[in-house]
């Protein structure tokens, strides 16, 4: 399974292999929630950001495939708004919630995966 996102790089990156691995399949999602949603119904593997999948590991209902060829890359999250004197208290609130809950993630995925 893939993402049909465009801004997303298509192969798939190791440690051995800066080309990466081109990929194909019947499946390609726009996002990483439906990607998890069908490895978790035992569709197939996919590769999620380690903050998404955190839980799911600890719980051992996913397993890492592939972690000593893992290249260590990120995709970054980026919350972004049309600029204003004032930033909206909505706006902000949203902000506050993605450092509360992905933060925390990043870091327990990063000890959990390292």
């Amino acid at each position: 399974m893939t993402f049909n996102f465009h801004r997303t790089v298509g192969p798939w990156r190791f440690v051995e292999d800066a080309t990466g691995a081109k990929l194909s399949g019947n499946t390609e999602v726009s996002n990483g929630e439906t990607l998890k949603q069908l490895v978790l119904a035992g569709v197939g593997i996919g590769r999620l950001a380690a903050f998404h999948v955190v839980d799911d590991i600890a719980q051992g209902r996913l397993q890492v495939l592939l972690k000593e060829h893992d290249p260590g890359d990120i995709e970054e999250v980026h919350a972004l708004w049309i600029g204003r004197d004032h930033l909206a208290s909505r706006t902000r609130s949203f902000i506050d919630f993605l450092v509360e809950t992905v933060s925390p993630k990043l870091r327990e995925a990063e000890h959990l995966l390292n």
